[in-house]
């Protein structure tokens, strides 16, 4: 027991506990609560003779600090900052021991963000189209047409898809810009030129003699048409289906005798840049009629 003169010294405490929830709309926690706690001590006295604890009344108020939003990219806070808040406890509430929480709540509602799809021609360094749309974070980004049927109909136009980085995605936070990039398409192509070298066989006063020789060398010239501007390009050489024209023999014609001087016209490399030769063999008597 006490003695009379003799006292004992008494403490409680209360705790009290800011949480701040970080939540989406859907109520779905973005990231960890924010925590913060503030203890508070009450101390009294009792004496020998007295039956009660005389407490304490003077007790110091704290502050929760103020505690700014976090950023979230794409997202916006309904409360940029929670003001700092003065916690004054009576000498009452030290009844109860227990924790004491308050509770606040910042929901973040999804930005509206920009998407644009680029289609680019590479071959003519241009752009074919351009589309921007606007929708919240995390919904699906819808262009005015399926990308699927656009890419059919630009390789309708004589297109091919080099890459194509859309692939119906979500509108993110940062980056919702996305490219289309196209090369042509070609379809080969082929030209003609026709040399021809023709032998006639006549008779003095030009009558024909033999049927002619008729020969024909083809050059083709091989390249390439541009499917979406209709521009085509042609490789240097023309490519001939043979080197020569084959020798003609001179056909032997009784009493006559050929100008050439011999019975062969030899093989000749025919000139692209000439498409016709013409050579004359003459049949000449080799006896004169008697009168």
């Amino acid at each position: 027991m006490l003695k009379q003169t003799e006292t004992q010294n008494y403490q409680r405490a209360k705790t009290i506990k800011e949480i701040i929830h970080y939540v989406y709309e859907d109520g779905s926690e973005i990231m960890d609560a924010y925590t913060a706690t503030l203890r508070f001590n009450q101390f009294g006295v009792k004496k020998a003779n007295d039956k009660d604890i005389v407490w304490d009344t003077n007790i110091p108020a704290k502050v929760f600090p103020p505690v700014l939003s976090p950023n979230v990219a794409g997202y916006q806070a309904d409360i940029m900052s929670i003001p700092k808040q003065r916690i004054a406890l009576k000498p009452e509430d030290f009844a109860n021991e227990q924790i004491e929480v308050i509770e606040k709540t910042v929901v973040y509602r999804a930005k509206t963000m920009k998407a644009t799809l680029t289609v680019k021609d590479d071959v003519d360094n241009k752009n074919v189209d351009y589309q921007e749309v606007y929708g919240k974070t995390g919904t699906r980004i819808q262009f005015p047409y399926d990308i699927e049927d656009e890419v059919k109909h630009l390789q309708g136009l004589g297109y091919v898809v080099k890459s194509n980085d859309f692939k119906n995605q979500n509108f993110k936070a940062d980056n919702n810009d996305y490219e289309i990039h196209l090369e042509h398409n070609y379809s080969k192509i082929k030209r003609l030129k026709i040399v021809t070298q023709i032998v006639f066989f006549k008779y003095a006063d030009g009558k024909t003699a033999f049927k002619p020789n008729k020969q024909m060398i083809n050059y083709y010239n091989y390249g390439k048409i541009d499917k979406v501007n209709h521009k085509s390009s042609w490789e240097k050489e023309w490519v001939p289906s043979k080197s020569k024209f084959d020798e003609v023999r001179i056909p032997k014609l009784e009493g006559y005798i050929s100008n050439w001087g011999s019975n062969i016209i030899p093989a000749k490399e025919p000139n692209i840049n000439k498409l016709k030769t013409e050579i004359k063999v003459d049949y000449i008597p080799t006896f004169l009629d008697n009168f």
